[in-house]
């Protein structure tokens, strides 16, 4: 222990002993230090102290691995399925595991936010076992933050998630995630100034996770500070050089933000092959900028299934054919996939209407078969179901779908009022992507256009 601001050694200590003592050597450790800073410890700290999580080794080992899996940057479903696994082992040893239950909701309704199980058995599973956590310990910081996160992840209650957030940090004022989570429902009600501050202060109690500095770098996006969201980009590859995450949304950074098709290309390139599945959209919208028909056709191969389903969008195989073929050049062949692609999304509506992924891609596909009446209900009714009053970071870029629809169907006025709209406001559209995109071509050869793509990129 080192006092920093004098350099001078406090006290220090040697433990060797069994593993299956690691509980009583925390709670040594933490009242030497105590002592040693010369902290007067009340009874509820005391107890937190002494107090052991489980008194399973077994269920401990497999809560850490569960913890280090949820911990990855790269959320994606496998990590969430790995996770899961882990703490349900976990709970099998010890089924009074507080901690366990609450994180393996957390894995639970991860699952579902991030668009890899949208069903009600998968909520289900999640309220279950923060239900449990409840029941076990009300009181400790992880069950309210998991409460929270079911609140936030699957039944869209940012004022509910808020507050069970808050308590978590009352209960635990050092606890980075509850601080992080407090940030995220800011930076969906968008407050993001506020947010990037919660983020900062969750990466100056845990500098080491790299996620907390990626997110920092998505909200300085957003807010359209290009030079500070490449920095938290690239911290957090150095923390965790062999993730995906992070060199996806510099990528996008490039892309999305400076319209760089060249510097795009060269940071996914720098993911090698490992990085192709992981950043499977970003290299489509990619293909698609270098208006390339073939090398976007193989891509769209690669797909294992019929759906690319994650939490932004849900787009069939058939979809993304089409619209290689529509914006490069190809219509009979775009035809008959936009009509595979409206068999599908009927079904798929029909199961979940309130899905604005599906509602997005069915306008698309309507556009597609120029049934624009379809194509302006369907893009109406996802600005609807995400507007940018209830979800400020995701419901611009449905709005901007929404101007893509107007601007295909030949209503510019709409289309530009739109864009004129998006560029005003904290948002992942930038004069930079309308002047490389391929999505914005039919409206290339009008003024209002060429004044927007001109303009300078609004900071916030």
């Amino acid at each position: 222990l080192i006092r920093v601001n004098e350099d001078t050694h406090m006290w220090s200590d040697r433990y060797d002993r069994v593993i299956e003592d690691i509980f009583d050597v925390q709670s040594d450790i933490a009242e030497k230090v105590t002592e040693q800073l010369n902290v007067k410890l009340g009874d509820p700290e005391r107890r937190a102290i002494e107090a052991k999580p489980t008194e399973s080794m077994e269920a401990y080992h497999a809560y850490l691995r569960g913890s280090e899996y949820l911990r990855s940057p790269d959320y994606n479903a496998e990590n969430h399925r790995l996770a899961i696994q882990m703490f349900e082992r976990a709970v099998s040893f010890d089924p009074g595991f507080a901690q366990a239950h609450a994180f393996l909701s957390i894995a639970h309704s991860g699952m579902y936010f991030y668009g890899y199980d949208r069903t009600a058995e998968r909520v289900q599973k999640a309220k279950g076992s923060v239900e449990t956590a409840l029941a076990l310990r009300r009181n400790a910081p992880e069950t309210p933050l998991a409460n929270g996160l079911l609140r936030y992840r699957c039944l869209s209650d940012l004022q509910g998630a808020m507050e069970e957030f808050k308590r978590s940090v009352q209960a635990q004022p050092n606890h980075s995630l509850a601080i992080f989570m407090v940030a995220m429902i800011q930076r969906r009600l968008g407050l993001f100034a506020e947010s990037l501050d919660g983020v900062i202060a969750a990466q100056k109690l845990d500098p080491m996770h790299s996620a907390y500095h990626a997110e920092a770098g998505i909200t300085s996006f957003v807010m359209r500070r290009f030079d500070d969201a490449d920095a938290y980009f690239d911290q957090s590859i150095t923390l965790a050089p062999d993730q995906a995450n992070a060199y996806t949304w510099k990528a996008m950074l490039q892309l999305f933000g400076r319209g760089d098709v060249k510097s795009t290309r060269t940071v996914l390139e720098m993911m090698g092959e490992r990085g192709v599945e992981e950043s499977y959209w970003e290299w489509y919208e990619l293909l698609l900028t270098e208006r390339n028909l073939d090398r976007v056709q193989a891509h769209i191969d690669l797909l294992r299934t019929d759906v690319y389903e994650e939490q932004l969008w849900y787009f069939p195989k058939s979809l993304m054919r089409a619209e290689a073929h529509a914006l490069l050049g190809n219509p009979a062949n775009a035809e008959l996939e936009y009509r595979k692609s409206f068999d599908h999304l009927v079904g798929a509506i029909a199961t979940d209407p309130n899905d604005s992924r599906k509602r997005v891609a069915m306008a698309t596909t309507c556009i597609g078969l120029k049934r624009y009446d379809d194509a302006f209900t369907h893009s109406q009714a996802a600005v609807d179901i995400s507007p940018v009053s209830k979800d400020a970071l995701h419901g611009p870029l449905i709005l901007s779908m929404q101007a893509v629809v107007h601007a295909r169907a030949g209503d510019h006025d709409t289309a530009l009022r739109i864009v004129e709209h998006l560029l005003s406001i904290p948002s992942f559209v930038s004069p930079g992507h309308l002047r490389a995109s391929p999505h914005w071509d039919s409206l290339r050869h009008l003024p209002e256009f060429e004044r927007l793509i001109n303009l300078p990129p609004k900071v916030f």
